[in-house]
């Protein structure tokens, strides 16, 4: 196996080196905000399974005698995204 010797491009190559404090202060950073990132994607996971089951249980809008039917609001949307994709594509 050949060394692995540096071009005349690659030894010319100058770069940044960060103190280890520095270091440290960017994997600090780094691993609070993966922490919050997890926090967050936990939240999001709770509300979808919180969302879904209002969905089954018919809780996410308002029952009543005004209420439409879940068929008539399916109509409804289906009407509308027509209508949309008409005026879209006229």
């Amino acid at each position: 196996m050949l060394p692995d010797v540096p071009s005349p491009e690659q030894r010319e190559f100058h770069f940044a080196v960060r103190t280890n404090a520095e270091q440290a202060e960017i994997v600090r950073l780094l691993e609070e905000t993966l922490e919050v990132a997890g926090a967050l994607e936990a939240e999001i996971d709770a509300l979808r399974k919180s969302i879904l089951k209002k969905a089954f249980f018919g809780q996410l809008v308002p029952q009543g005698p005004e209420g439409e039917s879940a068929s008539a609001l399916l109509e409804r949307i289906k009407a509308e995204k027509a209508k949309k994709w008409k005026t879209s594509h006229a």
